[in-house]
C-alpha cells in the first residue's frame, strides 16, 4: 500500500504541472496579443501575394521563359491547393500583365524589397 501512494502523488504532480503549463501558455498567448499578430500576418500575406507572385514569375521567366515559369508555378499550386487557387493565381497574373508592367518596374521592385 505504501508503494501505491508515491505513484499516485507523482501522477498528481504531473497533472498539476501539465495544468500549469497549459494555463501559463494561455495567459502568455493573450498577453502577447498573438491572435492580433496572426491576423496581421494573414492580412499582409493576402495583399502581398500578387506583387510577390509577379516578381517571382518575372525573375524565373527571364531564366527559363515566361510560359515555362507560369506552367510550373500553376501546376504546383494546382497540386497543393486545387483548381480554384490555381485559376485565381492565373487571373492575378493575366490582369497584372494587362496593366502594362515592364521589366524595369520588376527590377525596381526587387531592389526596393531587398
Amino acid at each position: 500500500m505504501l508503494a501505491q501512494q508515491p505513484k499516485a502523488e507523482a501522477r498528481l504532480n504531473r497533472w498539476r504541472s501539465a495544468a500549469h503549463v497549459a494555463t501559463d501558455s494561455i495567459v502568455r498567448f493573450i498577453a502577447n496579443r498573438c491572435a492580433m499578430l496572426g491576423a496581421s500576418i494573414a492580412f499582409y500575406s493576402a495583399f502581398s501575394l500578387a506583387p510577390t507572385l509577379l516578381i517571382v514569375l518575372a525573375i524565373i521567366g527571364w531564366l527559363v521563359g515566361t510560359d515555362a515559369a507560369q506552367g510550373q508555378l500553376f501546376s504546383q499550386v494546382h497540386q497543393l491547393l486545387g483548381n480554384e487557387a490555381a485559376h485565381a493565381m492565373q487571373d492575378i497574373v493575366q490582369h497584372a500583365h494587362h496593366s502594362g508592367g515592364s521589366g524595369i518596374a520588376t527590377a525596381f521592385s526587387v531592389v526596393l524589397l531587398g
